[in-house]
């Protein structure tokens, strides 16, 4: 008799920013559970939907500093990311305002035997940049009471592997910012400690119009098309 043994392989999504368009294409490759790290709104058109959309598709994430900024109050944003804020404010409903009070700083799970940590920014703070070229003495400092570090905020993918243990980044879905535009995501298979790495195309010109419709800045939809 042969045995399968059941392979868990977890969904990894980061700072959506309200682009419906590039969360629709994402989650239609997702497997298992889906978990974000933060930014479910700020910059994009679509505050709402993606709320309905993640609520719908039982997507499990943590606040983002965009998120927390237009529930509570958080300074330090540029002009572009505070208008749209202020414009995220003016057109949330009570559904997306509960959902994102309901959203937790952190998400530890154990998966495998393996205990992971989600976080937006870093573990002490949510508007902390973690990039990749980091020195690995940086990321064990955030290793030692998990296996597995998952972080947002860069929108920039990244993969470390410190002696036996992960930190890692699956990029933007919403704003990548690694000079690629196609919609960023990881698949995660805590047992085998690996990692798929996916891009997806979407349509970036119906993100465009509707950010112009709503009279947000140029800058938001023009970025989109560069990655950057």
């Amino acid at each position: 008799m042969i045995f399968l043994k059941y392979i868990v392989m977890i969904t990894l999504i980061s700072d959506i920013h309200s682009n419906l368009e590039a969360l629709e294409k994402v989650l239609e490759y997702s497997k298992g559970d889906i978990y974000c790290c933060g930014d479910f709104v700020g910059y994009g058109p679509n505050p709402n939907e993606v709320i309905e959309l993640c609520t719908e598709k039982g997507v499990k994430g943590v606040f983002g500093n965009h998120d927390y900024a237009v529930i509570n109050k958080l300074a330090g944003f540029n002009i572009y990311a505070q208008r749209a804020l202020e414009w995220t404010k003016s057109v949330l409903n009570k559904e997306s305002i509960e959902f994102l009070k309901g959203l937790e700083f952190s998400i530890e799970l154990e998966i495998e035997n393996k205990s992971i940590s989600i976080y937006h920014g870093s573990p002490t703070s949510v508007t902390q940049y973690i990039y990749p070229n980091y020195p690995d003495s940086y990321f064990e400092m955030f290793l030692k009471d998990t296996d597995i570090l998952i972080l947002g905020h860069t929108h920039i993918p990244m993969v470390k592997s410190i002696g036996r243990k992960l930190a890692l980044n699956p990029g933007a879905v919403g704003q990548p910012r690694d000079g690629n535009p196609k919609a960023s995501m990881f698949f995660l298979d805590p047992a085998k400690m690996k990692i798929e790495r996916k891009r997806i195309g979407y349509n970036i010109e119906k993100v465009r119009k509707k950010i112009i419709k709503n009279k947000l800045p140029d800058f938001l939809w023009e970025r989109l098309y560069s990655g950057l």
